[in-house]
């Protein structure tokens, strides 16, 4: 995988325009954290040539929910706009991750402060997760579902 260095001096244009996202080690938060941790991960690989690649990942990881399997909660791996997996940092990296940044990676992660576009991205991403009813009763909360949230947490 590219250094963290290679990639903060890749993403530059992107942590300058937006001054709530930070990068640390291998990924990029947006702030403030809250109940979820959101942004984007550069994956790592073991493979040969694996120092000019890098791999994107999107998640939005309900802190709330410690059952969530894997580390990316809601989310999953990005493709380039060419549909490859493998992000080359030695070729027009920078322009290909401002684009999925805004177009694919902020919009994900912004989607919990919509409680429409929530409540989509959330029952469709959970389906693949066995989920404790105190998550899902904090979702409803999330998404303004009171009555739900409540009899939810009064089952326990």
């Amino acid at each position: 995988m590219a250094s963290a260095r290679l990639l903060k001096s890749l993403i530059k244009p992107v942590l300058q325009r937006h001054p709530n996202v930070i990068f640390f080690d291998n990924m990029l938060f947006f702030q403030p954290i809250g109940w979820y941790l959101r942004g984007c991960m550069f994956g790592r690989s073991s493979w040969t040539g694996a120092a000019k690649f890098a791999f994107v990942n999107r998640f939005v990881l309900p802190l709330f929910e410690p059952r969530i399997r894997g580390v990316l909660g809601w989310g999953g791996r990005l493709r380039t706009r060419a549909g490859s997996e493998a992000w080359y940092v030695e070729d027009n990296f920078t322009a290909e991750f401002e684009w999925a940044f805004e177009n694919e990676i902020a919009a994900h992660v912004e989607a919990i402060f919509d409680p429409a576009r929530f409540q989509d991205l959330y029952w469709k991403e959970t389906r693949f997760h066995e989920l404790g009813e105190y998550a899902v009763a904090m979702a409803c909360l999330h998404m303004g579902q009171l009555a739900e949230a409540k009899k939810l947490l009064q089952k326990g």
